[in-house]
């Protein structure tokens, strides 16, 4: 009976670890999962067609932008950060609702603004706005 006991509680351990597993959220930007930095509440993920591709560019910011935007400004530089969420990688094949649904399951919620900035330096950005839920 108490072997019996122990196997349950070793069971249940097990299946609680294996959930927990399964349940962990990532947003990572260049090698950084920034669903463990628990000062950071609030996120942009910033997004525009390239003219010469057609192609979707997105960009996360969280806050920690290069002096002056020279990144953004650059857009041949934003083709250099790499976003993966809770393991898949954004590509220039899906849309900007495929990543706000993944943000979404990885624990960012939308705030709900969208933002058009229609400066020609910005490339005709939209910015959308995510808190950590």
């Amino acid at each position: 009976m108490n072997t019996c006991k122990q196997t349950l509680k070793l069971v249940g351990l097990l299946f609680m670890l294996a959930l927990s597993e399964s349940c962990y959220a990532q947003l990572v930007v260049n090698g950084k999962d920034l669903n463990t930095d628990k000062d950071l509440e609030y996120i942009q993920l910033m997004y525009y067609i390239d003219k010469g591709s057609i192609k979707p560019v997105f960009y996360v910011d969280d806050g920690f932008i290069e002096p002056e935007y020279s990144e953004i400004l650059d857009p041949g530089k934003l083709d250099d950060q790499k976003i993966v969420i809770d393991g898949e990688p954004i590509t220039d094949r899906v849309t900007v609702v495929w990543v706000l649904n993944r943000l979404s399951k990885a624990g960012w919620e939308y705030m709900g603004d969208v933002v058009f900035v229609p400066l020609k330096v910005m490339n005709n950005w939209h910015v959308y706005t995510l808190r950590r839920k």
